[in-house]
């Protein structure tokens, strides 16, 4: 939902969601109310780009899915499990060259909305710079043991 509070004009978002399932479709019906489905580009594919599905007939889907990522301001893809990297990629792939700059995030992330603009001012201020990361926090830390020792880890990773 953060996504929505983001302040960077014509910001375009794209989803992608690892699995194609009945079960995985709750993801897409989240995106569509939090996005507005009137205004979200959405399908569902049978297959990923490293799939055997892109054997012939297969390529047809991998055209649809840069057809509605390339031409909706919000967009939302199923495909079938692959990871992680195979969701980015899927991105990645379909976005192509049609942007100048791509923000990552996982499902349970929360934007601040300034966080593009600042990102972007590091990556504009000086040309050796290639990437640039936000502030991780665990937010519900104090709530079990395993949420402290993630933001102790967290906090390591990103400050020592």
């Amino acid at each position: 939902r953060s996504v929505k509070r983001i302040a960077f004009p014509n910001l375009k978002v794209v989803m992608v969601v690892d699995g194609n399932k009945p079960d995985d479709a709750y993801m897409m019906d989240i995106f569509n109310e939090v996005m507005g489905a009137e205004q979200t580009g959405t399908y569902v594919w049978k297959g990923n780009y490293h799939g055997e599905e892109m054997q012939g007939t297969g390529k047809e889907g991998a055209r649809h899915v840069t057809e509605v990522v390339r031409g909706c301001r919000y967009s939302c893809i199923m495909q079938k499990w692959g990871g992680k990297r195979e969701v980015m990629y899927t991105a990645f792939k379909a976005l192509g060259e049609s942007v100048d700059y791509m923000q990552v995030c996982d499902s349970d992330t929360v934007l601040d909305p300034a966080c593009t603009v600042e990102m972007l001012n590091i990556l504009e201020e000086d040309p050796k710079v290639g990437g640039v990361g936000g502030d991780v926090q665990i937010l519900n830390k104090y709530d079990s043991w395993i949420s402290f020792l993630s933001s102790v880890r967290y906090w390591m990773a990103f400050n020592v």
